[in-house]
């Protein structure tokens, strides 16, 4: 996993700079609502992660790469562009950890149709580099259409703004950040399965 990975990530931090590598491990959506609970309960009582806020946003996604985010506390409008570069699957089913290329930028030309939206309520912990994203999702997309009216995703992400950037070897940065994930969510499931 570590060689496509850093691969992925050191070629197109070197061709777009770091700040528009996104590297992050997510469990896809749909997340089940009481792992969501236990992991929240888990990051509010960790001495390391720190919350930092929750925002909102309404994500309309076209068939290419672009997407437009409204900011709704703001109502604020922009474009991004985001382009998966590599993907490993991790040991369960939706689970991976993903390289992408993110940019932000004018609307697109020609015009694209966005069909498909996402409101999105996301909240946000930080542990030095690593941000942890809670989720909770309001769709069309119809995969979800016979799920509940909320669905929720868990995301951890680098921030490649940090520090840790320039301390850490990218292979070592991926198995951190594989291990922080790793104990997230096998510790959710573990607490879940205990006491279903």
């Amino acid at each position: 996993m570590n060689v496509a990975l850093a691969n992925a990530f050191l070629d197109t931090a070197i061709v777009y700079g770091s700040e528009h590598v996104e590297l992050e491990f997510r469990r896809g959506a749909p997340v089940h609502p009481s792992s969501v609970d236990r992991i929240r309960r888990a990051l509010a009582a960790s001495p390391l992660f720190q919350e930092i806020g929750t925002v909102e946003t309404r994500e309309e996604y076209s068939d290419g790469d672009a997407r437009r985010v409204t900011w709704l506390e703001t109502g604020g409008v922009d474009h991004v562009y985001k382009k998966r570069i590599a993907r490993v699957d991790l040991s369960s089913p939706g689970e991976s950890a993903t390289v992408s290329l993110e940019t932000w930028g004018p609307p697109p030309d020609p015009p694209a149709t966005f069909q498909v939206y996402r409101k999105k309520r996301r909240t946000k912990w930080r542990y030095r580099c690593w941000e942890v994203h809670i989720t909770a999702i309001q769709t069309n997309d119809p995969r979800f259409k016979d799920g509940d009216s909320e669905v929720y995703d868990i995301e951890l992400e680098l921030q490649t703004g940090g520090k840790e950037l320039y301390q850490y070897t990218v292979d070592a940065l991926i198995k951190w950040g594989h291990a922080i994930f790793d104990h997230l969510i096998r510790d959710s499931q573990t607490r879940h399965n205990t006491t279903a």
